[in-house]
């Protein structure tokens, strides 16, 4: 089974634990740092402007909701006027998947557009290279903090898509679990399901190497002590908090099933978060998989 070559890459340099968001200062290069954070992060900016104080500081509000190519498109003019030496990304997975967008688009043409490089729908490929930036994830459930690509809701297509390039992998994720403390316990369990799907579907995927199936299984078992109740304490978050990283380094080395592809659909389209969406559709997934083990052994 395992004879084919195999790839593994985490080239995220990670810090998870309780205080973890305290390096913030000593993992942050340069003078100028443009901070991009969600609703969820406005409580922790003064500990920001404290943490790099003496940095020209740039502080933007990344819409609630999905990114679209419009939202990139907004958030990455400014960011050119900004100039910044590093990014940090501080919120769920939108806000981290547009700091790492825009920390690509930073070094491309300034007349290009998001949707330029999208996946399927674009006609040019980045560049490979980006301007440092650091991940704070404030919800625990999408692993976008440590993967190579950002999902970008495209409105001129009516489809979710991916930038995707190495150039994307954040060059630092501050995994702290504290930060997720605060976040409503709807946000929190909508983002510990998505996990929950990611290590479920790299667990089965066809792409899975003994590299990535440990990582699967390991946050599975963090993870389902916790599930559905998810009370708010620092055990549960801690074991979210890996849960969510460990999805992420799987997804991006072994890639997912067909369920996410369609919870991208879906969850637009019926009004619900991307891990509901997913969180519904598990079952199935998981049906199909099985059938299709089924058949191959006949």
């Amino acid at each position: 089974m395992w004879n084919a070559e195999t790839t593994f890459t985490v080239p995220t340099r990670i810090h998870c634990g309780i205080g973890a968001f305290d390096r913030l200062a000593a993992l942050v290069p340069g003078a100028r740092v443009l901070v991009l954070h969600g609703r969820s992060a406005q409580m922790l900016l003064e500990r920001v402007r404290m943490l790099l104080a003496g940095r020209a500081l740039h502080f933007l509000h990344v819409p609630s909701g999905e990114p679209t190519t419009d939202s990139v498109d907004g958030i990455l003019r400014h960011a050119r006027a900004a100039a910044p030496d590093a990014l940090v990304g501080i919120g769920g997975g939108s806000v981290m998947d547009t700091a790492k967008a825009t920390a690509a688009l930073l070094c491309e043409d300034p007349g290009a557009s998001c949707a330029d490089f999208l996946e399927v729908d674009g006609t040019r490929h980045l560049s490979g290279k980006s301007v440092p930036t650091v991940t704070v994830p404030t919800l625990f459930g999408s692993g976008a903090e440590v993967t190579r690509n950002a999902v970008i809701f495209n409105p001129r297509t009516g489809a979710k898509r991916s930038l995707r390039h190495d150039a994307l992998f954040p060059a630092v994720a501050l995994v702290d679990p504290d930060l997720g403390l605060t976040a409503p316990r709807a946000a929190r369990l909508a983002a510990a399901v998505d996990a929950w799907c990611h290590l479920t579907e790299t667990l089965c995927s066809t792409r899975a190497t003994p590299f990535t199936l440990p990582l699967s299984a390991e946050g599975m078992r963090l993870l389902l002590p916790v599930l559905p109740e998810l009370p708010d304490d620092q055990t549960t978050a801690t074991a979210a908090a890996c849960a969510s990283a460990l999805g992420g380094i799987a997804l991006t080395n072994a890639g997912l099933t067909f369920g996410h592809g369609v919870g991208a659909v879906l969850g637009p389209a019926a009004g619900i978060s991307h891990g509901q969406a997913c969180g519904l559709l598990l079952p199935e997934v998981l049906a199909e998989i099985g059938r299709a083990s089924c058949r191959e052994r006949v």
